[in-house]
């Protein structure tokens, strides 16, 4: 069976402490994938998104942390501003931060 019929989590997403954290993991590899320019979201909707309980200021505050650490495996975060000076999160694939096999995966399922 190839890499694209097995659910390819990161073996580190287990290690992610945060609940924010890995809110932001499984979203950010749902909308980035493996496409190499990423893909982006403005601050204030990925807050709405998000649905979180915190304020938009503490939420911001969150993001800042999130992408000084640079802890999610197999992507890369950056904060950005558009022309209306909105904060932007974009986020891109980074395979030198990738820890799961890259080749193909064994079927280790016995037929009966």
């Amino acid at each position: 069976m190839g890499r694209r019929g097995v659910l390819t989590l990161d073996p580190r997403y287990f290690t992610l402490t945060g609940g924010f954290e890995r809110w932001l993991y499984l979203l950010v590899r749902r909308h980035a994938g493996r496409q190499s320019d990423g893909w982006a979201f403005d601050l204030p909707h990925l807050y709405r998104k998000s649905a979180s309980r915190s304020p938009y200021p503490r939420f911001v505050f969150e993001i800042h942390r999130l992408v000084a650490a640079d802890t999610l495996p197999g992507y890369r975060l950056r904060l950005e501003t558009d022309a209306s000076n909105v904060p932007v999160l974009r986020f891109f694939p980074d395979p030198s931060k990738e820890t799961y096999p890259q080749g193909p995966v064994e079927n280790h399922v016995e037929d009966s």
